[in-house]
């Protein structure tokens, strides 16, 4: 029973189900605009419907939501993502169940902090963790799948340098893992330098863009289901897939 509207707040926008196979699901959401049209110099105002495409990729161990760039419908692909939370939470709500959609970021863009900021001293490093019910970032972090559980909660988890003294976080196999799961996850990790004001990864990332190929674009439009489509598909969502690094 697909929704032919999604909402955000007191907002619908038309949606319609392209197709799905194998938890695999490709959507179109459209933003009814209206424009200014000049003809027989006469200004006319009419309604425009430009969509963008969104794939969601619920294969498993992957919960990964893929949004087309397409500024003639949606300024920012964030807003699509908020549409797609906001409608889903609400038809979750009768199983006591929620979503959580966020962009997500190269484990880079932490590293390349800290190496920024090094010089003047690192005081205080604080992770955030989503309640870790993605099965990728538990088998990680398994301690924090057993704690988030038993509080059913987030979890945040900080270290804190001693009095004149500094931090050395080495990138340890566990100091990597905490990162990705971050990252992967789209949650920030605060940086605290000395003197300086506390520095967010989730305000300095930038998060992952991949480009589609037009042909794999054509072939998701297409009626036939069994021309490759899926699989194009799927291969374009598998170079999507490494958002974090592992090393």
């Amino acid at each position: 029973n697909f929704q032919e509207y999604f909402k955000l707040k007191n907002k619908s926008y038309r949606c319609r189900l392209a197709w799905h196979y194998n938890n695999v699901i490709v959507m179109q959401i459209e933003c009814k605009h209206q424009r200014k049209k000049s003809e027989n110099f006469v200004d006319k105002i009419e309604d425009n419907y430009p969509w963008c495409y969104v794939i969601i990729d619920n294969r498993k161990d992957i919960q990964h939501i893929t949004v087309q760039k397409n500024a003639s419908a949606f300024s920012n692909t964030d807003t699509v993502a908020k549409i797609i939370e906001y409608t889903m939470n609400a038809w979750l709500l009768k199983f006591r169940l929620c979503i959580t959609i966020k962009p997500k970021y190269s484990s880079k863009v932490f590293w390349n902090l800290l190496e920024k900021y090094k010089v003047w001293g690192i005081k205080r490093i604080v992770f955030k963790f989503a309640y870790p019910n993605v099965d990728w970032a538990t088998q990680r972090i398994r301690e924090l799948k057993d704690f988030a559980h038993q509080s059913n909660g987030a979890v945040r988890l900080g270290v804190e340098a001693a009095d004149n003294e500094f931090l050395d976080f080495k990138p340890t196999k566990k100091n990597k893992d905490m990162v990705n799961v971050c990252s992967g996850t789209g949650e920030d990790i605060e940086i605290k330098p000395k003197g300086l004001k506390t520095i967010h990864t989730s305000k300095e990332m930038n998060p992952i863009e991949v480009v589609m190929k037009d042909s794999t674009l054509k072939k998701i439009d297409t009626d036939d289901l069994f021309d490759g489509k899926y699989e194009q598909t799927t291969e374009f969502l598998n170079k999507c897939k490494p958002y974090y690094d592992v090393q």
